[in-house]
């Protein structure tokens, strides 16, 4: 299933590869770019530069060109969605966020493969925007329950599942 990756989550990946620091989000981030998944970028660039912005510059240009070079990460064509972005910003998405680039590249997935695209964070924005100020188990809370509306909206709507780490890991 083709799956759009947030930059937050490659962060993590790069703790836990790297720097040998425990991951903070609901799972380990290590089986997901270490396993054959269908991994997507924009082909703009602006996923891709926001990842290299929260890691090591060097090791990103490295590790990003081994994952090209082996087809692990691809870059997939994207257009604007209009439609897609009003009704998200209609139940509280940021409006000007780079995020919304997450949510137009599972649509582009979704379009080109006639299948249901992941996105795999675990920003609240991406589920209950007007939950932001959660912390701790009621943050997990928002980010497990299915009925959040971004996330609800995405899976009925369009097709894409929004996804907390330990949830995408049991797909």
């Amino acid at each position: 299933m083709p799956t759009i990756v947030d930059a937050n989550v490659l962060r993590e990946y790069y703790r836990e590869h790297v720097l040998n620091i425990k991951s903070e989000l609901t799972h380990s981030t290590l089986l997901i770019f270490d396993q054959a998944r269908a991994i997507f970028l924009d082909d703009g660039g602006q996923i891709e530069h926001e990842w290299g912005n929260l890691v090591d510059p060097y090791w990103f240009s490295v590790w990003l060109a081994h994952k090209l070079e082996f087809s692990e990460i691809n870059y997939i064509d994207v257009s604007n969605c209009p439609d897609l972005c009003n009704h998200v910003y209609g139940l509280g998405f940021p409006k000007g966020s780079r995020d919304i680039w997450y949510l137009r590249t599972a649509m582009a997935c979704v379009s080109k493969f006639k299948k249901s695209s992941n996105v795999v964070t675990e920003d609240i924005d991406f589920y209950n925007p007007k939950q932001k100020a959660a912390n701790g188990a009621a943050r997990i809370a928002v980010l497990k329950n299915a009925n959040a509306p971004i996330k609800k909206t995405m899976r009925k709507d369009y097709d894409v599942n929004i996804c907390c780490v330990e949830e995408y890991l049991t797909i």
